[in-house]
Order: structure tokens, then sequence, then C-alpha cells
């Protein structure tokens, strides 16, 4: 079976001495379904958990997915992306930008879609205030 996301966690955790279990324990899940699966390449970890396996065995997450990191930042701006609601057609142009440039720009959209929320949701207090007077 070919990984979709090569990886080297089981390699770092079996360097560590640890199992499957220390590692859900210390991430806080109860089944091994979801470790077993960003480590044979199936799915790919949060950052938040990312930090947490890198810290677990003590190394930098660059070296949890060495020479697939740009496969890798791909998914996840894809995935970003995909659960923001947009539309995902990178451009030469996007491809190049590093991580950080495009979770700033994702984070300016955000920013903005809440703004623009919380005047909808402004404006059509003000008026039903009106409507009921």
């Amino acid at each position: 079976m070919t990984s979709k996301y090569p990886n080297n966690l089981r390699k770092y955790r079996i360097k560590r001495k640890l199992t499957q279990q220390d590692v859900i324990a210390a991430l806080g899940h109860k089944t091994a379904s979801r470790l077993s699966a960003w480590e044979q390449g199936l799915a790919v970890p949060s950052l938040d958990h990312l930090l947490t396996l890198a810290h677990l065995y003590r190394v930098r997450v660059e070296d949890l997915y060495g020479p697939y990191k740009r496969k890798l930042d791909y998914a996840r701006k894809k995935r970003r992306v995909e659960q923001v609601g947009v539309s995902f057609t990178p451009s030469i142009e996007q491809e190049e930008k590093t991580t950080e440039q495009l979770i700033d720009e994702l984070a300016q959209m955000l920013v903005e879609a809440y703004f623009y929320e919380k005047r909808q949701v402004k404006n059509k207090s003000t008026n039903d205030c009106y409507a009921s007077k």
C-alpha cells in the first residue's frame, strides 16, 4: 500500500521506545486508529498534534515529514482552504508561497469574514428594532 502522506512518525516513535498506547495517551485520544492512520500516511495530524509528537519524539516537526514536507504543506493548505469553503485551485505563485504566508492570508480572510458576519447581525438587529416600533 502506498501512503498518501509519507512520514517518519513510526520511525521516531520506535526510536524513543514508545508504544502507540503511550503516544495516544499523551495526545488525549482513546484509540490508536488516528495515530495508526498518521503513521501509515493515510491522514495528516493537525499542527497541535504535530507539535506534541515532535516534543514526545524529541525531534523537529520538519524531521517528522522530512523530504515529504512540501507535499504535506500542500495537503494542509488545501484542507484549510476547503474548510473555509473556498475552492482550491492554486496558481504557480500560490504554490511557491511559504506556509506562513498562506496562514497569514487565511487568517486575514477569517478576520474579514468574522467582521462581515458581525456587521450583518448588527444590521439585522437594528432593522428588527425599527420594524417593531
